[in-house]
């Protein structure tokens, strides 16, 4: 869909015509004729436990990390040179040595005492924005700091939009045994901020 002047809910309402449960992506792209719009609808994604991730971390940064965009051909690399050494996915980390965001989520962190995200350049995705103000609704502390390396974590998990919390077993050489406590607390946080309708 092209056009400049319509509002997002109008694509969103035409994609979805009369479905009301679904998985929506909308990407939107600079055009001959103004902006390009396209909507992508599929099937719910299903709740579903998911396995803990093997993830080994490598040095890279992406262009403009603040924002969410359709560069992604460096991720994808790192994300099969992953896969092909035996690793489940990839955590990033800069040339300043903080770790950052994996190839399409956030890293979040247990220490024991609260969730801790990396204090580093990353795209803040809509999910680890929706877990935060669930934490915050239940009381459970989060915050944000510069990390270097997992290690002295107790747990680390995945969150995306396809999955608010998927464990994270190891990264590189750190093995994590509490996945399942920081897990939990971030499904109790997905499940305590209500849905809004889109329109």
């Amino acid at each position: 869909m092209s056009g400049s002047g319509a509002l997002p809910e109008g694509y969103l309402d035409h994609a979805l015509r009369d479905e009301r449960v679904a998985s929506v992506r909308v990407t939107i792209l600079p055009g001959a004729q103004g902006t390009d719009v396209m909507v992508s609808v599929s099937e719910p994604v299903a709740d579903v436990t998911l396995p803990a991730l093997r993830v080994r971390t490598v040095q890279y940064e992406r262009e403009l990390p603040h924002l969410k965009h359709v560069a992604t051909m460096g991720l994808t690399y790192h994300l099969l040179q992953a896969r092909r050494a035996g690793f489940d996915d990839v955590l990033f980390a800069g040339r300043d040595g903080l770790l950052r965001e994996g190839s399409v989520w956030n890293v979040a962190f247990w220490d024991g005492e609260r969730v801790v995200w990396p204090d580093a350049p990353v795209l803040a995705g809509i999910t680890m924005q929706v877990l935060r103000i669930g934490l915050r609704k239940l009381g459970i502390p989060d915050e944000v700091r510069p990390l270097t390396s997992p290690a002295g974590m107790g747990a680390a998990a995945a969150v995306n939009s396809q999955w608010p919390a998927q464990p994270i077993a190891a990264i590189g050489e750190t093995v994590f045994a509490g996945g399942d406590e920081l897990v939990s607390r971030l499904r109790r946080a997905w499940d305590a901020v209500p849905w809004e309708p889109i329109s």
